[in-house]
């Protein structure tokens, strides 16, 4: 079985940059727990789910900012039951701390 931590190593072997979004706090009823980590590689695409697709898509743009400027940085995103945005909410918020992990 292929963990994230895998693929890491082979996005690190093919000297591709990537993110490291960890959530580290959530409130209301998050569809992901703590702990819950997603990659973002630098043309866009995402492993693992925070969530939904709309919430991916926000988490996958700051990710790629965040390998762009090479600086952590903690996120918070606020999850809206009323608009289907994510799958097993009732409204929640996310925390998110985002790392930059690089070549060396």
């Amino acid at each position: 079985m292929r963990t994230i931590y895998d693929e890491i190593q082979e996005s690190l072997q093919r000297r591709e940059p990537l993110a490291v979004l960890t959530v580290v706090k959530t409130w209301g009823s998050p569809a992901r727990g703590l702990g819950t980590k997603v990659l973002v590689h630098a043309d866009g695409s995402v492993s693992g789910t925070l969530g939904g697709a709309s919430l991916d898509a926000r988490a996958a743009r700051d990710g790629q900012a965040v390998i762009a400027e090479g600086m952590p940085r903690t996120v918070t995103y606020h999850i809206d039951a009323d608009s289907g945005e994510t799958v097993g909410s009732c409204g929640a918020s996310l925390e998110v701390f985002i790392e930059p992990v690089r070549p060396a």
